[in-house]
């Protein structure tokens, strides 16, 4: 039993050291047009991630997450990298949401040591939301054209596996209004009801 202990508290101080739990706190409330800088991170291709602070603008009356999410779309398609795989068509679906709530962002690589240089690719790239305002909102288009387009408002939840595209948090976890833009291999919603 003291074994078991021990392994299981090495791994959750290996999982803990080798990515930030939370990061980037973003207020909501926005009662007049207004300008928040936000941590967004890029999970690429190649299993990498790339943080990038930008400037959002909110215009009044807008939701925080919906500016969030609508930057994450335009850094999706400003990207060539993206566009790679977007051209590809690999029976990949196109994934826009942002809302108030729990957000989990699971990279592909949960242990790395940069000194060395090394990643240890566990996963592919795992994103859960649950949703817990009105204004949330999730489009789920699927690129081959086969099933159209399906959408999500108000309280919901959202897995996305295979995730490769732009997030509004940096770190595993964010309990702030944020949003994202990105492909996916498989998409799954539910409004819980």
């Amino acid at each position: 039993m003291y074994k078991k202990t021990l392994s299981l508290a090495v791994a959750a101080c290996l999982v803990f050291m080798a990515a930030p739990l939370i990061e980037g706190a973003q207020e909501p409330d926005m009662e007049d047009g207004t300008e928040r800088t936000v941590t967004f991170a890029r999970c690429l291709p190649d299993g990498t991630v790339e943080q990038v602070r930008e400037t959002v603008h909110v215009a009044a009356g807008e939701e925080l997450s919906s500016a969030i999410a609508e930057r994450c779309t335009t850094l999706l398609m400003e990207d060539a990298r993206f566009q790679q795989v977007m051209e590809q068509q690999l029976g990949l679906y196109l994934i826009v949401s942002g809302g108030d709530g729990f957000h989990m962002a699971l990279p592909p690589a949960l242990l790395e040591i940069p000194l060395m240089r090394l990643s240890f690719n566990l996963l592919p790239s795992i994103i859960y939301c649950s949703y817990s305002d009105d204004e949330a909102s999730t489009t789920i288009t699927s690129l081959t054209g086969g099933d159209g387009i399906t959408s999500y408002d108000g309280p919901h939840k959202v897995l996305a596996a295979g995730f490769v595209g732009v997030i509004g948090w940096s770190g595993v976890f964010s309990f702030q209004s944020t949003g994202y833009a990105g492909l996916t291999l498989y998409a799954w919603a539910s409004t819980g009801s």
